[in-house]
């Protein structure tokens, strides 16, 4: 069983919101809960939240006694520069905990599931390749599994680039998800609203998170 760290995303300056983000009420319950919950909850051996702050978030108070010790609180004070500061606070700490991969999350995108981390976690586990990334309409996005083989050039990268410029230089897999709900992330006030009334619709809907988020091609494809 491979030592999988999740390095969730959540140190961004939320300026297109104008307001942070990540602590708006969504369905009882703050927007930053939704992603950072479900990773704890997955089969990731350990979960690290990044933030710009020197302390947790607040809501970080409510997670239930039974996750204590899946996850760690990330202060990086650099990540005002940019997100490839975050992912490097993230990739070094996991590398302090002998992590022979780490998973990339998004702290803003509401709609992901443990159960949808865990069917990732299963396909690139029989992968054996470098990278598996998701992919929306054939664009790669997170969440998107590193090995450590290519840790080093994670840690290169800089300024506001993301780990996705790194797909076309590696051997990997993308595995291709078919509902919005999974891709949905949360900028602006327009986002946030929409959030709002998706997860309502959801609801009310009687479906469970995962079955309107999850459908995934479980063939995948390489590169």
């Amino acid at each position: 069983m491979l030592h999988i760290v999740g390095i969730v995303l959540g140190a961004g300056s939320s300026s297109r919101m104008g307001k942070p983000k990540l602590d708006l009420a969504l369905e009882g319950r703050p927007l930053g809960q939704y992603a950072f919950d479900a990773a704890v909850r997955s089969q990731l051996t350990h979960v690290l939240f990044v933030g710009s702050g020197a302390s947790p978030p607040v809501w970080m108070d409510h997670i239930n006694a039974e996750t204590e010790g899946k996850w760690s609180y990330l202060y990086c004070p650099t990540a005002h520069a940019g997100m490839a500061e975050s992912i490097r606070c993230g990739v070094n700490k996991a590398i302090e905990f002998a992590a022979d991969a780490v998973m990339i999350i998004l702290a803003d995108q509401p709609f992901q599931t443990n159960t949808l981390f865990n069917s990732l976690l299963k396909l690139y586990q029989k992968s054996g390749l470098y990278y598996l990334a998701s992919t929306y309409h054939s664009t790669p996005m997170p969440p998107i599994i590193f090995s450590k083989s290519i840790f080093s050039k994670l840690l290169g990268l800089q300024g506001d680039i993301g780990a996705r410029s790194l797909l076309k230089k590696e051997n990997g897999l993308f595995e291709e998800f078919y509902d919005s709900h999974f891709a949905f992330d949360v900028d602006n006030e327009y986002e946030y609203l929409n959030a709002i009334h998706l997860m309502k619709s959801i609801k009310e809907g009687g479906k469970s998170s995962g079955d309107a988020r999850e459908k995934c091609d479980q063939k995948g494809s390489t590169r």
